[in-house]
């Protein structure tokens, strides 16, 4: 899929390393079109995936006119189709656009430390000095080695927890599979296992 959009790449320009280990920002953009709208100039993040993946909120599925699952991160089976067009052609994929999960990353003793388990799900209360605390439900637990605790949601779900909108280029729409993420002012969370 690399050489459909970058023609004479083999592997993709790493640009700046990410929070989670082994992902990296890379240089190549591609545009995300849809049957209504295209999503202009969307960062790709690295390493490649076997299967091409696009996360993109709720908002911008409207924008796209395509209606995407709500799916962890890599599952593919049902999701929308989508076109990336790259600088060399463009590429039509018949199952590769989700709506990501809202997230946590843990590391395995981080996980242990808290009784849970890759694939539980959990309630996480936001918390904003000055605005309250507000609950975010149906958090989905994912245990990686070397993961830093980050929690990761769209830019939806931040308006929505009334979490500041971050500055330009740190909340990233990403090719293939990676994740929206806030990076700025990052909430505190306490834990609360469902069960």
């Amino acid at each position: 899929s690399l050489q459909a959009l970058f023609p004479g790449r083999e592997r993709l320009t790493p640009r700046a390393p990410l929070s989670q280990p082994g992902l990296f920002l890379a240089e190549e953009r591609v545009d995300v079109l849809g049957p209504r709208e295209r999503l202009a100039a969307v960062p790709v993040v690295g390493p490649l995936r076997e299967r091409p993946q696009v996360e993109v909120c709720q908002s911008d599925e409207f924008r796209l006119g395509l209606d995407a699952p709500r799916r962890p991160s890599g599952r593919l089976d049902d999701a929308a189709p989508v076109t990336l067009v790259g600088p060399g052609g463009s590429l039509s994929l018949a199952a590769a656009l989700i709506n990501p999960m809202r997230h946590l990353h843990l590391d395995p003793a981080d996980a242990r430390a808290r009784g849970l388990r890759d694939g539980d799900r959990l309630t996480a209360r936001v918390e904003r000095s000055g605005a309250g605390e507000r609950p975010l439900e149906g958090v989905l637990v994912r245990v990686q080695p070397g993961a830093r605790p980050e929690l990761h949601v769209d830019e939806d779900e931040a308006r929505a927890l009334g979490l500041p909108a971050p500055p330009p280029g740190e909340v990233l729409w990403t090719v293939p599979g990676a994740s929206v993420r806030l990076l700025r002012r990052r909430p505190t969370l306490r834990l609360e296992p469902k069960g």
